[in-house]
Parts: structure tokens; C-alpha cells; sequence
């Protein structure tokens, strides 16, 4: 290999050499940018997938309990008009709704399995329960709204706290499992961008001590004919590769 690496003319060595560093560059820098390509969808993945579902989540038991309960317990005590109660649990049902037609969207596109499923017996009831709800405002009984508040309205609010709950706990599991996923990708292509590495650096160090001693060597012949030159000796041939 050396005597064919040696029958190559230093110019083309050079180039060669050059050729080697750049693509070696070049594939360390490929690697590179997949890793952070990789890291950045992991990271998109896990926003748009499992952190986004847990705020709505936490939104939407929000609004149920301090934009439908809350005002409806001030009502009870007289400490909120009707007109004012109605217009906040309207505009609370509206967002209600608005954020569960959200989270369906995401889950259909997630590919997470269905786990938004259990709740939708919860957001049937929701829609039955709150538009009951709007029609007893409108008609301003308070009889009636009392006894739906302890038998409809309690019961949905506390169903609410417990399967939200669960949904959320099933999405922090699912940043879990993904974020162990994305170690193991990272691990992986960091593992192999090391290898690319040290072959690259491997591969560098030996062709450079090849040509290192490819020029040396007649650097080494041309020295010791001027010495002979120097001493009057002119019969000597120089030999060149």
C-alpha cells in the first residue's frame, strides 16, 4: 500500500489529503445536524403531542369549576346577578366546548391510541348538563337551580376533576416513555457520531504520516546530495520518485 501510495505524485497526495479532511468534515457535520434534527422533533413531538393536551386539560377543569361552578354558588348566595351569572357560564360553555373540539383534533393526530376515549362520555354529559343548565338562568328559578346544582351540576364538576386527572396523569406517563425514547435515538446517533469521529481522525493520522514520509524521504535524498555536492563529489545521481 505505501509503495502505491509513494508511485502517486505529492501534488495528488496533497489533494488527497485535503479531499479526506473535507469529506470527513462534511460526514462528522451530517451526523451532527441529523442529531439535532432527531433532538428538535423529540422535543416538537412532546410539546405538540403531550404538553399542549396537559394545559388544555387543566384549562378546561378551570373553567368548569371557576367559570361554572364558582359563579353558580355566588348566584346561590346572592352575591351575582342572574344576567351576570348567565353570561359567564355561557361564555365558559362556549370555551368548554371550544378546547375539547382542540383536543380531539390533537389526539386524532397524535397516533397515541385512544386516549382520549374515556372522556367522552364526560363531554356528552357536559353538553347536557351545561345547556340545562343556561335554560334554568334563563328562566331565573331559583328552586330549580338549587336542586340541579346538588344532583347535576355537583356530580359533573366532581367527574370532571377526577377524569381530567387521570388524562393528565396518562399524558405525563407518555412524556416519560417518550422522553426515555429520545435517549435512547440520542445515544444512539451520539454513539455514532463518535465512531465516524475517531475513524475519520484514525483514518487522517495515518495517511498523514504516509505522506509526511512520502516528502521526507526525498527531502532526506536531495539533503545528502548537497552534501556531496558540498564536498566535491559531483559523479552522484539524484533519484526522485
Amino acid at each position: 500500500m505505501y509503495r502505491i501510495f509513494n508511485s502517486v505524485s505529492v501534488k495528488i497526495r496533497l489533494f488527497g489529503f485535503i479531499a479526506l479532511l473535507i469529506a470527513l468534515f462534511l460526514i462528522t457535520g451530517f451526523f451532527g445536524l441529523d442529531g439535532m434534527k432527531e433532538a428538535n422533533l423529540s422535543i416538537s413531538t412532546i410539546y405538540n403531542d403531550q404538553v399542549i393536551p396537559i394545559n388544555e386539560l387543566r384549562t378546561i377543569d378551570n373553567l368548569m369549576h371557576f367559570g361554572v361552578v364558582n359563579p353558580v354558588d355566588r348566584l346561590l348566595f346572592e352575591r351575582m346577578t342572574w344576567e351576570e351569572c348567565l353570561a359567564a357560564v355561557e361564555k365558559s360553555t362556549n370555551h368548554i366546548t371550544e378546547r375539547w373540539q382542540n383536543l380531539h383534533r390533537i389526539h386524532n393526530g397524535d397516533g397515541d391510541g385512544d386516549w382520549l376515549g374515556k372522556a367522552n362520555p364526560l363531554i356528552s354529559n357536559t353538553t347536557n348538563v351545561l345547556n340545562a343548565l343556561i335554560l334554568i338562568l334563563r328562566s331565573k328559578d331559583s328552586d330549580k337551580l338549587d336542586h340541579f346544582t346538588d344532583t347535576k351540576l355537583y356530580p359533573l364538576s366532581e367527574a370532571y376533576s377526577d377524569t381530567i386527572d387521570s388524562l393528565i396523569q396518562e399524558r405525563l406517563s407518555a412524556v416519560q416513555k417518550e422522553y426515555k425514547a429520545s435517549q435512547q435515538r440520542f445515544n444512539r446517533i451520539k454513539a455514532t457520531f463518535l465512531w465516524v469521529l475517531v475513524v475519520g481522525i484514525v483514518a487522517s493520522g495515518i495517511l498523514s504520516l504516509l505522506l509526511i514520509q512520502s516528502i521526507n524521504k526525498p527531502l532526506g535524498r536531495i539533503a545528502e546530495a548537497m552534501k556531496r555536492v558540498m564536498n566535491g563529489d559531483l559523479s552522484g545521481k539524484l533519484e526522485y520518485d
